[in-house]
């Protein structure tokens, strides 16, 4: 199964708005069907403080959520369909 065509990307900023380097964010799929694989469990930010992930799809279609989760329980969620 091919990846999707674009990564999933996130930055964590600090309370100014500035982008933090060296942040750990992980990646969790839904663990059901229909649900997809991020490329690795996690990812570090880069001196902007921005990280991304690719996601390959699973064989069941549908919807389902990918989590981006920070150091401090910040989290972003993305919606992702496999067709």
């Amino acid at each position: 199964t091919s990846e999707f065509p674009l990564p999933l990307s996130v930055r964590v900023t600090d309370a100014n708005g500035a982008g933090v380097p060296g942040v750990v964010v992980t990646w969790r799929a839904a663990a059901r069907n229909p649900t997809g694989s991020p490329a690795g469990p996690w990812t570090g930010t880069d001196w902007n403080g921005d990280t991304s992930v690719n996601v390959f799809p699973g064989v069941t279609a549908g919807t389902y959520s990918v989590t981006a989760k920070g150091a401090k329980g910040t989290s972003a969620v993305f919606t992702l369909t496999n067709v």
